[in-house]
């Protein structure tokens, strides 16, 4: 079985040794679920020139991109784009608060934390979250018509539908986070070839 190596959620570093540790473990996240995606050999691939993972960065754009041209014609496809993007950014951000908050004491506090105010922060964080993904999913325009639809319920529903369909039939069975790519100061070494680049 593979060695895991979790990061803990919420314990950034004042230091920057810290935070470079949390970013090799998210990098170490994303390049094992990239590996383990049938038909997708490339995506894990690091670019030796950049020290990036440049196929799916590329992915993104191009993604991004054919995401955004609807908003050529229509107003309500920007509205509907805009929705998407804060909905899915401010999910991603409100997991490892959510996750610290049902941990309660059985999470262990890192060097830079909240303290005594986590739990009043990080409750009125997700509750704001919650607002706010209301908010970008009501209707733009009254009456709801084809052309005043907004959209981004449907498309986030998609994503939850495939992603979370994805990890019941499959990735649940074998994820188990990142294989350590090394120790931190193999790691600390390879930074620093990067930077001389």
């Amino acid at each position: 079985m593979d060695q895991v190596q979790v990061p803990r959620a919420g314990s950034a570093g004042a230091d920057g040794e810290e935070a470079d540790r949390q970013q090799f473990h998210a990098m170490g996240y994303a390049q094992e679920l990239r590996r383990r995606m049938g038909g997708f050999s490339n995506w894990h691939k690091i670019n030796k020139r950049t020290g990036t993972p440049t196929n799916p960065i590329w992915f993104a754009v191009v993604f991004a991109f054919i995401l955004g041209v609807p908003y050529l014609w229509s107003p309500v496809a920007y509205g509907a784009i805009t929705s998407i993007a804060v909905i899915g950014l401010y999910i991603a951000y409100i997991i490892p608060i959510f996750l610290r908050l049902r941990a309660k004491d059985n999470f262990e506090v890192g060097p830079w934390n909240l303290g005594r105010k986590t739990y009043v922060i990080g409750w009125i964080a997700t509750i704001w979250v919650v607002i706010i993904c209301i908010m970008f999913v009501l209707p733009e325009a009254y009456p709801v018509t084809v052309d005043t639809f907004n959209y981004a319920p449907v498309a986030v529903g998609v994503v939850l539908i495939l992603s979370g369909g994805w990890w019941l039939i499959s990735a649940k069975n074998w994820f188990h986070g990142p294989k350590i790519q090394g120790s931190p100061e193999e790691l600390a070494a390879i930074e620093l070839e990067l930077e001389r680049v």
